[in-house]
């Protein structure tokens, strides 16, 4: 990797931390807070630092207590109980309790939720969620509150990741009194160590303000405030280095080839594989697109020795679905191979090919990076060979999230980060035909029922051997195209410290322990506002 090339600015060892100060971290907008509604890395980056859930995970994916300080777990693995922990208070001063963590999950499958939640698909597999989601019950008979601090839950049939399920970004637990004037999305009530200022401008960019909660029942956040800056436009993300450079912002992310020189000027850099898949989506709803040849021809126009030159040291090529680290990952390739004649070939059983070319189809693609000049070049010119005339539109995150939400992106360029370190993680939330990021009109019976008993299965050989065989079976219809597997490197000044950026990337980092040093910047580096 390009990172080990330079030599980065040793920084002093620091035994006591120093506290307050204000960090200001580079991101794309969080569009929505209400934790119920959080659907990208961004919005998660947020909320994490202000909600919290009964679980969460350790650096090694492993679950631990957060809200409830322990568990039991039946033999047959239906039922959960849950003591939740005494004495947290949420931002609003109200308390938690165990009527509160019912009425929270509860929540996620409210009728009159703006959107569907994301966890959705995993609560029905508590007693009785159906009907409560159905609006047939007033409560969910398998979640119930047993006293004041233990509530009970009870599968109908057994999930084996379920406590990984408590800890998604989507099920973070919520005050009571929600509702009426309290809307979550724009003025979010948690019980973490990071509390809701404000949102605003920061020298022409957006920025959403945390300040350190004061009540927290942990260990209370060193950092005074805690400042997301999001650009307004594709335009500004340009201006995303210099920002780091003059020190308007403390952390951005970084691409491969940016790396030396900011280690040179006496940056930290953190690099860490992520639990992600960068893929090209296809939308089956949009014609030719709907014909599963064309959708496999347009994947043997992937040609991924691309992803393996300069300016993508820091990604490895995908072999299929599932990134590395996740269970059932095969390094051995068994996605569509790079085949022009093939593709060619699939296009004429449809009537189309180079003299008779397809309808222009155009891909989608967030930001104007390595990733748009791949799909701008060789990718497009690869299409346009077997006779697919390609467009690539560069636009917004926040204006991608509403086409795939309105599915007006016939192709787009995406990454996917599971909420659950599990096979099901990253094919049931995406591939299922009743989920909400279904993102490619993608419905298939024989892929429904393989995953609807694959979630059932207990860990072993036999579950992943079903999940590999519905992996070829997408593959092979093509509606996501994978391409590689991110390693996710982030940048910060040197005066950051405390700062651990694990598998799950920023959207997991513990913002409560980082600090800033007030010790002098190295020469030409810019400090950072105290």
């Amino acid at each position: 990797m390009s990172c080990k090339e330079s030599e980065p600015v040793p920084l002093a060892v620091v035994d006591t931390p120093d506290e307050g100060g204000v960090l200001r971290v580079w991101s794309e907008h969080a569009i929505d807070l209400d934790p119920v509604l959080v659907d990208d890395i961004y919005e998660g980056a947020v909320t994490n630092q202000i909600y919290e859930g009964l679980t969460q995970f350790d650096e090694h994916l492993g679950v631990v207590p957060r809200l409830a300080e322990s568990w039991t777990v039946s033999d047959d693995g239906l039922h959960y109980q849950f003591r939740i922990r005494p004495g947290v208070v949420f931002h609003d001063g109200s308390m938690l309790n165990s009527d509160v963590v019912c009425r929270s999950l509860e929540r996620c499958l409210d009728q009159d939720n703006p959107g569907q939640c994301l966890a959705e698909t995993y609560l029905l597999q508590i007693k009785g969620a159906e009907e409560y989601l159905a609006g047939r019950t007033d409560s969910i008979a398998g979640l119930q509150a047993i006293d004041e601090m233990t509530v009970e839950v009870t599968l109908h049939e057994p999930l084996s990741f379920f406590l990984s399920v408590l800890a998604m970004d989507q099920l973070r637990i919520v005050p009571l009194q929600v509702g009426g004037d309290t809307d979550l999305a724009e003025y979010p009530i948690g019980t973490g160590p990071f509390r809701f200022v404000e949102r605003g401008e920061f020298d022409g960019l957006e920025s959403l303000a945390l300040g350190a909660n004061p009540q927290y029942w942990g260990q209370p956040a060193l950092l005074d405030s805690l400042v997301f800056v999001s650009p307004r436009d594709t335009m500004q993300e340009e201006e995303r280095r210099s920002r780091l450079l003059t020190g308007d912002v403390s952390g951005i992310y970084v691409h491969a080839d940016e790396v030396p020189q900011l280690q040179r000027s006496g940056f930290q850099v953190f690099s860490n594989p992520e639990l992600t898949f960068s893929f090209v989506g296809l939308s089956a709803s949009h014609p030719p697109l709907d014909d599963p040849r064309v959708r496999r021809a347009i994947a043997h126009c992937v040609n991924r020795e691309g992803f393996q030159g300069e300016g993508f040291e820091d990604v490895v090529p995908a072999s299929g679905i599932l990134p590395p680290g996740v269970s059932g990952y095969l390094p051995e390739p068994h996605v569509v191979p790079y085949d022009l004649d093939e593709a060619r070939r699939l296009l004429a059983e449809v009537g189309y090919g180079p003299a008779h070319p397809t309808p222009t189809i155009v891909l989608y693609a967030s930001g104007t990076g390595r990733t748009f000049q791949w799909l701008d070049g060789p990718f497009k010119e690869s299409l346009a060979k077997v006779g697919i005339p390609m467009v690539v539109v560069g636009i917004s995150w926040m204006e991608m999230d509403e086409r795939l939400e309105t599915d007006t992106a016939p192709m787009f360029s995406l990454g996917w980060l599971a909420d659950v370190p599990d096979p099901d993680g990253f094919f049931f939330p995406l591939f299922h035909s009743e989920v909400p990021n279904n993102l490619f009109a993608f419905f298939d019976d024989e892929v429904d029922r393989a995953l609807e008993e694959a979630r059932q299965m207990r860990p072993g050989p036999e579950r992943l051997q079903k999940y590999r065989r519905v992996e070829k079976h997408i593959l092979d219809q093509a509606p996501v195209i994978p391409t590689y597997h991110e390693l996710e490197s982030y940048a910060f000044a040197p005066e950051v410290r405390g700062l651990e950026i694990g598998l799950y990337g920023m959207t997991a980092v513990n913002f409560s322990a980082v600090w800033l040093e007030t010790t002098p910047a190295p020469s030409g580096v810019a400090g950072t506002e105290r």
